[in-house]
């Protein structure tokens, strides 16, 4: 039970912290982005623990949001690849001019970020996991 009330909670942090603050946000620059790290990072680890934080165990089989928490894994380095190129492109004043919500486009960078990685990850980095060139 606290581990759903720490993970809803610190969802909906994240969540008001991402969707109010714009790009060039003072806040940002003196600390929001490290208090928006530390939100995300103890959402991942709500989101993984088994049992109530006074007991926890970290699970790979924690449920579905686990299985999420695996499919990011396994593409991260794509989402590292493309997070920034798609996101300066949203960013963009033709972007902009398009969508005036910073926050939609942020959602609609990050869905197209997690696409793009996943592309990837099938048509190009499993291929070359398959080599085994060591």
């Amino acid at each position: 039970e606290g581990v759903r009330v720490s993970t809803a909670l610190l969802s909906t942090l994240f969540v008001l912290a991402t969707l109010s603050l714009g790009y060039d946000d003072a806040f940002l620059y003196k600390g929001g982005m490290s208090l928006i790290a530390i939100l995300c990072t103890g959402l991942v680890y709500c989101a993984c623990v088994e049992k109530p934080l006074s007991n926890s165990r970290l699970s790979a089989h924690a449920g579905p949001v686990s299985k999420v928490l695996k499919a990011l894994g396994r593409i991260s380095f794509s989402l590292y690849v493309y997070h920034m190129p798609l996101v300066v492109f949203f960013a963009d004043d033709t972007a902009a001019a398009l969508v005036r919500s910073e926050a939609v486009r942020l959602m609609c960078a990050a869905v197209t970020t997690i696409v793009a990685a996943a592309l990837s990850y099938e048509l190009v980095e499993r291929r070359i996991l398959r080599w085994k060139l060591l």
